[in-house]
């Protein structure tokens, strides 16, 4: 899978950007954690609200000139709730987020990707986890109860946090991790890391 527009990654240090493009090792923040800021102009404690898109699927079975025939189909809708806590590695759409940092990282193969998070859960945790990704819907507290836009985004955020422009890579604990207690920040290992991210340089205007 190939997303129409770039996935960028910011860090403060080179050191950082290295340990994710070099070293594959994806740093995961639990999302209660900006609920918990203590600088409210960044501070969202609507972060653990999220869509999440249930499909549910119905067959049945017809007789067409004395044949059998399997009809299937199923419906979607949207749900609007909220979780315990998740795990969030967040990204960013374009190099002009007001998120960016000195270095930047891509992602190259967002599909490949999602594979190789799959097989680093499994690896960790012995079970498969529910991953969501998609941009993030930004909406006006005064006049919306959350963005009407239906999944994805997955994520819905306040309309001052817009210029961020946000793409978010989220993991949802199942409830045998929940027991376990408060979620710390995840670190995954992603093999073979250069099928993956790539180093891009940001040139500003003097």
């Amino acid at each position: 899978m190939i997303l129409p527009t770039p996935v960028y990654r910011f860090f403060s240090k080179k050191e950082h950007l290295n340990d994710l493009v070099i070293n594959g090792r994806m740093r995961f923040t639990p999302t209660s954690a900006f609920g918990e800021l203590k600088d409210m102009n960044y501070r969202d404690e609507g972060e653990n609200y999220y869509h999440f898109k249930i499909r549910e699927d119905k067959s049945h079975t017809i007789i067409v000139d004395g044949k059998e025939r399997l009809i299937e189909g199923g419906t979607v809708h949207s749900t609007y709730r909220k979780i315990d806590d998740a795990w969030a590695f967040c990204c960013s759409t374009s190099i002009v987020s007001t998120a960016r940092k000195p270095y930047s990282a891509y992602i190259k193969n967002f599909g490949r990707l999602i594979q190789k998070l799959d097989e680093a859960i499994k690896a960790k945790f012995n079970e498969k986890l529910l991953i969501m990704f998609g941009p993030v819907a930004y909406y006006d507290r005064h006049m919306d109860l959350f963005s009407e836009v239906n999944p994805p985004p997955y994520f819905s955020k306040e309309e001052k946090f817009k210029t961020d422009l946000e793409f978010r890579i989220v993991i949802v604990p199942s409830d045998k991790i929940y027991e376990s207690g408060k979620l710390d920040v995840l670190t995954l290992e992603i093999n073979e890391p250069i099928e993956i991210f790539g180093q891009t340089t940001i040139i500003d205007k003097k």
